[in-house]
């Protein structure tokens, strides 16, 4: 039978919020998920109506929202209201998969962790994502992203020698802790499709910035060594490092020593003793204590170039070059428009119209990811879930909001 989407039937039940627990369910979303956001009444996630900067406001409503709860039937749903509870286990009976990252110890003290869903469905797969995780001694801390870059070793590896500590300019903990959650919820699945057993997961942010170190922390095992700040600049099995161009920079690999030296015309350096005393590693490049006179040789040619010149002539001798781009040359980039599956797409929201957002890279040839629908408006789809899904009847759910449940 052929499917339009990986996921068509499963079911996910979510109390995910802003980026980690939100990008997990997002990517099964995208693969056809059926996925119901859970949110507190009046407000919702605090995202929606956080700083300019975080919300980011758009003809009403929040455009992160829209970006990150794409595919998704958005509800509200009062979880210290005992009927709020009742409508919860009962949409715990309906799913495959329940995902949550709330503060620690949220779920437990409203009395519907794993424990209690596992009594109305032992066939739950539990998926949650924590700071510190479940069985530490600071798994009641709360955690975030930027504490996790810290904690991990990443911040101190990050920027120029001589600097402070960096962050990295994008939050790619909490992005990187929703893939391996959405990978362990497909694991989970897979188990219980050949056991019929549920389970819980749990995922920590730190764990994952540890995870993004991996190289660093096998080169401290096996050297003994504390892995250094190199800026813009990786030295190691091949050389690495940013140049300036007429234009802005790019980056380079310096990992075959005569074909840079043909493409920025400086061939009398290929011979140079002191530019080929790497041969016997595998390749023929500079040592490691030329490094910097490479990188002046280098970038007094690139200097002379736009990127795209220089790049081009990297390119033709067989070195692996880019252009580091902004942003909005990202957008305009050839590459970005010529992907078959396109990385930004125009779909309809309920209330502001046609909106650009970003699609997952989840290229299945059968099965890639779709965006059919923008994160909707906060209770959007109060009546449908609780209509046709429940069963509740028009006047009971009006009679539901006005108590406050939803």
């Amino acid at each position: 039978m052929a499917l339009d989407f990986a996921l068509d039937g499963v079911k996910v039940l979510g109390c995910h919020q802003v980026h980690a627990g939100a990008y997990s369910a997002r990517l099964l979303a995208e693969m056809g998920a059926e996925v119901i956001k859970i949110e507190r009444p009046g407000r919702g996630e605090w995202i929606r109506t956080g700083t300019a900067r975080d919300s980011l406001p758009y003809k009403g409503e929040s455009y992160y929202i829209a970006n990150m709860a794409v595919n998704q039937k958005c509800i509200t749903l009062n979880l210290a209201h005992q009927k709020g509870k009742e409508i919860f286990l009962r949409l715990v009976r309906w799913a495959d998969v329940f995902i949550e990252n709330l503060a620690p110890g949220t779920m437990k003290r409203l009395g519907l962790d794993f424990e209690a869903q596992k009594k109305v469905n032992p066939k739950i797969i539990y998926a949650s994502i924590k700071g510190y995780g479940h069985d530490t001694p600071y798994k009641d801390l709360r955690g975030v992203d930027y504490l996790a870059q810290g904690r991990s070793g990443l911040m101190d590896m990050t920027g120029f020698p001589g600097t402070p500590p960096t962050l990295c300019g994008a939050p790619i903990v909490d992005h990187h802790a929703g893939v391996l959650l959405a990978f362990s919820i497909m694991c989970a699945l897979y188990y219980r499709n050949r056991t019929g057993k549920g389970q819980s997961i749990g995922i920590a942010l730190t764990d994952a910035a540890i995870d993004e170190v991996f190289e660093q922390n096998m080169e401290y095992l096996v050297t003994g060594l504390v892995p250094r700040k190199r800026a813009n600049s990786q030295f190691g099995a091949s050389e690495t490092a940013v140049y300036k161009a007429k234009d802005g920079y790019i980056i380079s690999y310096i990992d075959n020593w005569p074909a840079i030296c043909r493409a920025i015309g400086r061939e009398e350096l290929i011979n140079d003793p002191r530019f080929n005393t790497l041969e016997k590693r595998g390749y023929w490049g500079p040592a490691f204590s030329m490094m910097e006179e490479v990188q002046y040789t280098i970038e007094d040619w690139t200097k002379t170039k736009t990127r795209d010149e220089a790049v081009e002539a990297l390119r033709k001798e067989g070195i692996m070059c880019e252009r580091i781009q902004s942003i909005p040359e990202v957008f305009e980039d050839p590459y970005t428009k010529a992907r078959k599956h396109k990385i930004f797409v125009e779909v309809e929201h309920p209330t502001i119209g046609k909106i650009t957002l970003q699609r997952s890279p989840l290229n299945l040839s059968e099965t890639p990811s779709q965006i059919k629908s923008a994160g909707a408006p906060l209770g959007y789809h109060n009546e449908e879930v609780l209509g046709k899904l429940l069963g509740y009847k028009s006047e009971e759910i009006a009679a539901l909001k006005k108590e406050g449940v939803i």
